[in-house]
């Protein structure tokens, strides 16, 4: 038996496919596969991987006729031999040790599967810019095993990543998971996040990051708008798929609904017009039934998205108005923040928040710009040490940098935050505002363009 059978559906891939590929080639545990599902790619995809087969044993090329990413994943599995399952997408790469410290973890803790934080990232002048991302929710949840199918709810606080980690084969066979079928790419990774996680015994997640997620390929399904409602659909297949048991346990029916109300609300925010006005009469019945029927529980949706929650129950003009003008926003303030992040400027930061820290991480990350300084309102962080820097007062940050740019970094009051600036005399156009972690994506996008 093999050790880690890695499954990379391919099409059309040669543009990052060697990158892929040289990144699962340097994976140094044993008797590992990778598995390679092709189809009928019309650029050089297939000689890409004939080339790396005749170089490296470990290499298997499995020519299958269904273009169906769900299709691919699914064969990748019943032809694979190895104990654990782990997916690479072909526009992404991975750390040298990441199935290693993966498979380490696996065997150590029995687990159904793993899985680790991620590192979004874009290519920008050759230079790889990424970021860390989160796959569960809170601290605790890492490096301890979690048994998600004693309490379903769980489910809402893990990414729905499904590649940054590692699956024990006979876990999938034994529970008939398997990704949906239906044409096309889109979405068919949440069913197989959905019951891998409902399924879930020994669960256990790690606190770093190995896999590499390209977010600035323009061929990706996540960006193909002909594809908008096949997410419906994805759903649909999943509340089927339901055992019947479990289609009336309470706790799984509000998972659901939470997982499904968060897609659904990242689905309109993407799109625009006649076709964002369609996907959302589409979506209103389903959501108001899932609320009428008490499988929604409200104290469990992000904060952020209330305005989703007014729009499907206003069935106005003025709430997608609304809801579209929140969203500019918040596109508005990541392109300021982006801009201040390639700026190289020097910069005072606001706020030794939550959103401070999470500001602090994107420039260390990035490697830009310099913080000259953290100030906060409270007192009582004052001459204290957060994240590195000696925490300061308003009043005094603005005396010693008076040149500075600002970044105000909070949840809230930031109005008022930027208004104590002008008071001070810091003009408007050298303040900018962070006010959300949800500005990750939009921010990479921006610092490539």
């Amino acid at each position: 038996m093999k050790s880690i059978s890695v499954i990379i559906p391919v099409h059309n891939s040669e543009r990052y496919l060697r990158e892929c590929l040289d990144s699962i080639s340097l994976q140094a545990l044993p008797d590992m596969e990778f598995l390679c599902i092709e189809d009928s790619s019309t650029d050089q995809t297939r000689e890409i991987i004939k080339e790396y087969k005749a170089k490296d044993g470990r290499f298997r090329m499995i020519i299958d006729p269904d273009s169906s990413y769900g299709h691919k994943i699914n064969r990748g599995i019943e032809e694979a031999s190895g104990k654990y399952i782990g997916i690479v997408e072909s526009d992404d790469k991975v750390d040298q040790d990441m199935f290693a410290t993966l498979f380490r973890y696996a065997e150590d803790n029995k687990a159904d599967y793993v899985k680790s934080d991620f590192k979004p990232f874009v290519t920008e002048r050759k230079r790889d810019i990424h970021l860390q991302l989160h796959i569960v929710n809170t601290p605790s949840f890492y490096k301890t095993i979690l048994d998600i199918s004693a309490d379903p709810l769980f489910i809402v606080n893990v990414d729905i990543a499904i590649w940054t980690g590692i699956y024990n084969k006979s876990f999938l066979q034994r529970n008939q998971i398997r990704l949906t079928e239906s044409p096309g790419a889109s979405y068919q990774d949440t069913g197989f996040f959905f019951f891998t996680s409902l399924y879930a015994q020994r669960a256990y997640f790690l606190d770093e990051a190995f896999y590499w997620y390209r977010t600035d390929n323009a061929a990706s399904s996540t960006k193909d708008l002909n594809k908008a409602f096949a997410i419906i659909e994805e759903f649909k297949q999943i509340r089927e798929q339901l055992p019947e048991e479990l289609n009336q346990v309470a706790k799984v029916l509000s998972a659901l609904a939470v997982r499904k109300y968060i897609a659904y609300e990242w689905n309109l925010s993407r799109l625009e017009g006649e076709l964002q006005e369609a996907f959302l009469e589409e979506i209103r019945e389903e959501l108001m039934r899932d609320w009428n029927d008490s499988n929604l529980d409200m104290s469990l949706l992000p904060a952020d998205l209330k305005t989703f929650y007014d729009l499907v129950v206003a069935d106005e003009k003025e709430a997608l108005l609304n809801y579209n003008e929140r969203n500019r926003k918040e596109k508005t303030r990541s392109q300021e923040i982006a801009t201040i992040l390639k700026s190289n400027k020097d910069v005072v930061l606001f706020g030794a928040g939550n959103v401070g820290r999470y500001f602090i991480l994107l420039a260390k990350t990035l490697q830009f710009p310099h913080i000259l300084a953290l100030c906060d309102n409270n007192s009582k962080l004052w001459n204290t040490e957060i994240e590195g820097y000696s925490v300061i007062s308003p009043a005094e940050a603005v005396a010693r940098y008076s040149k500075a740019d600002f970044v105000v970094a909070a949840f809230k009051h930031t109005d008022e935050m930027s208004d104590q600036l002008a008071g001070f005399g810091v003009p408007s156009n050298r303040v900018s505002i962070c006010n959300a972690y949800a500005n990750i994506y939009y921010i990479l996008d921006y610092i490539k363009s």
